[in-house]
């Protein structure tokens, strides 16, 4: 997220924006502005990659869903014990059922 600096002069939507070497299909809409008026506002989404022109949406969309679980599945960390640590807390339960 972020401006650009210096601003394009004029945008229109739909139009492809170059900046550095990406390339942004730009979403153009007026809101509200504070405490009156309207705010022209243009917002740069990154352009489709053409790899995804021939594919269905269903598997881009699938695509989708499995890079999101993956960023999901990425901030757990696995439950580390050693056979060892399992094998005593065994014994103690066990010792503890038995009494």
């Amino acid at each position: 997220m972020g401006t650009l600096k210096p601003p394009p002069t004029s945008v229109s939507n739909g139009e492809t924006v170059t900046v550095g070497r990406s390339e942004y299909q730009a979403v153009v809409f007026d809101t509200a502005a504070f405490p009156a008026g309207t705010l022209k506002v243009a917002l740069f989404v990154p352009a489709p990659a053409s790899t995804l022109a021939p594919r269905s949406c269903a598997s881009v969309r699938l695509a989708a869903w499995g890079n999101v679980a993956h960023h999901i599945a990425a901030r757990f960390k696995p439950y580390r014990h050693t056979t060892t640590t399992c094998a005593s807390c065994s014994r103690e339960r066990l010792a503890a059922w038995s009494s």
